[in-house]
């Protein structure tokens, strides 16, 4: 696997938008959904609201899981740079000895 300086990065910032993006769906549809839950009455719309914080928790588990992998880009990101620098002031200082 080759990767470009920034290329984690970037994913990550790629996955964060999404994210990001996800999050303000979810919102705009739960208010949606609030006002249909507030005219509709009944044991279809009590079972239609568990279903729907069923979803919503496992909605959350993915929001989640995205934010950690963000997290785990970003770091690996930055181990990635400092292995970089690391390496090439080994070569600079090999370079020097030749």
């Amino acid at each position: 696997m080759q990767v470009g300086e920034g290329a984690l990065q970037q994913a990550a910032n790629t996955i964060s938008e999404s994210q990001n993006s996800l999050q303000s769906r979810l919102k705009r549809l739960e208010g949606d959904l609030s006002n249909v839950s507030a005219i509709w009455q009944g044991p279809a719309a009590a079972r239609f609201t568990q279903l729907m914080a069923q979803w919503r928790e496992n909605a959350d588990k993915t929001t989640s899981a995205l934010s950690e992998f963000v997290e785990k880009l970003g770091g690996a990101s930055r181990s990635y740079s400092q292995q970089e620098e690391d390496l090439a002031a080994d070569m600079g200082k090999y370079a020097a000895g030749l």
